[in-house]
């Protein structure tokens, strides 16, 4: 289009699609080249290049030959490129507002949760808010089936509690109901699937309060307390952890033997730093990469990651970091449970403690839980046949017997 234009010395668009259309060297050059970008499967993809690399006064001239937004986006849709829909979205709001462009866009946000797309998701929820603020996710426009309004209430409670400044409140994440009604079917949904990392994956990106979910739905965790063995697996592969070796089980149980006299304070809410920093982690392999050349952060969650800069190797470097992102959402998704209450009510709590070996948190649950339960819990790591959960079956046994004479 461009080139025809200079070539032409026309100004008018009008001009340009009739010469275009009939006065190229052949008749239809133009066409002809969309035609033949049509057999290809990255037609979308390449007209969405074309797009922003032009002015955006030139695209009603664009897309009247190459086709509708609306009709590209869906076509994207349906073939799962979110990421060029996307594009499309911005493409549709700028020629037609967010009358537009707003259905699309909750359809792309659940497909992008669906496919664990979260930094997109979280992308697209940012596009929603302004819709929003445009009015355009009003009960008129989107009908949310459930009243969600306890979630802000919830976030908002958590930042007060942190004792946060005045500036730091101000720049807490802001919420949308319509977004919200989302999150909140994904999780639950995610729950029914034991997708954990989904959900730190969620609560994380969107500072969704995870525990007063579970306080208000406790069914959503119920489940672990009967499949204790094939919970812990899960968890297992889902944040690639090892099963502990009886040497690990058998230190973990030292360190809070030697640390029971001691009034060791434990922190009830995520550090927003940590939470920054899952939230970075998680499905961004970008990350992962810029931690491996920068060599890690300052903080004190971030120094945990600081060995990786000495690493002779990338890949090395690479694999120490993973481990040590996943070993952080483990933490993250430990305190996100904490704030439900360390009880036997809590059972992904006691679930992500034992991953980690955290024996001290353990015993705060299963004190809780009656003989018949606790011993549930304990055939289950049984049942997992690994030395090291049987170590770990045989010691808190033993510790319980003990308190109890």
């Amino acid at each position: 289009v461009q080139d025809h234009e200079r070539t032409t010395g026309a100004s008018n668009d009008e001009k340009i699609h009739q010469e275009l259309l009939v006065n190229t060297s052949d008749g239809d050059l133009f066409p002809r080249v969309l035609r033949l970008l049509r057999y290809f499967g990255e037609y979308e993809d390449i007209v969405v290049r074309c797009a922003r690399k032009m002015e955006a006064k030139r695209w009603p001239l664009l897309f009247s030959l190459a086709g509708e937004p609306a009709a590209l986006l869906e076509q994207c849709f349906t073939s799962g490129r979110l990421y060029t829909a996307a594009c499309l979205l911005v493409i549709l709001q700028e020629m037609w507002g967010f009358v537009s462009s707003t259905p699309h866009s909750l359809r792309l946000l659940d497909a992008a949760l669906q496919r664990h797309e979260f930094a997109l998701a979280n992308e697209l929820s940012n596009f929603l808010l302004k819709a929003d603020r445009a009015g355009m996710l009003t009960p008129k426009h989107v009908r949310i089936q459930e009243d969600v309004s306890w979630i802000e209430s919830a976030a908002l409670s958590r930042v007060t509690h942190r004792n946060e400044s005045a500036e730091k409140r101000m720049n807490s994440r802001v919420r949308s109901s319509a977004i919200d009604a989302r999150l909140l079917v994904f999780l639950r949904n995610a729950f029914g699937q034991s997708e954990y990392r989904a959900i730190v994956a969620v609560c994380a990106k969107f500072e969704f309060p995870l525990s007063h979910l579970i306080a208000r739905e406790p069914w959503l965790i119920a489940h672990i307390q009967t499949h204790w063995n094939e919970s812990l697996l899960r968890l297992h592969r889902q944040f690639h952890r090892n099963e502990p070796q009886i040497e690990s089980v058998t230190a973990a149980f030292h360190e809070f033997v030697s640390n029971s006299n001691k009034n060791q304070s434990r922190q009830l809410y995520n550090d927003p730093k940590l939470t920054a920093l899952v939230s970075m982690s998680i499905h961004d392999p970008r990350f992962e990469q810029q931690f491996v050349s920068s060599g890690g952060g300052g903080s004190s969650h971030e120094s945990r990651l600081s060995q990786c800069g000495r690493m002779r190797k990338c890949d090395e470097r690479l694999t120490v970091v993973q481990d040590e992102l996943m070993e952080l959402e483990l933490i993250y998704l430990q305190n996100e449970c904490r704030e439900f209450g360390e009880d036997g009510r809590n059972a992904l709590f006691l679930l992500v403690s034992t991953v980690l070996l955290d024996v001290s948190s353990m015993i705060a649950v299963l004190k809780t839980l009656e003989n018949e339960k606790r011993n549930a819990f304990l055939n289950g790591l049984r049942d997992l046949d690994s030395n090291g959960y049987d170590q770990l079956a045989h010691s808190l046994h033993q510790w319980f017997s003990k308190q109890e004479h």
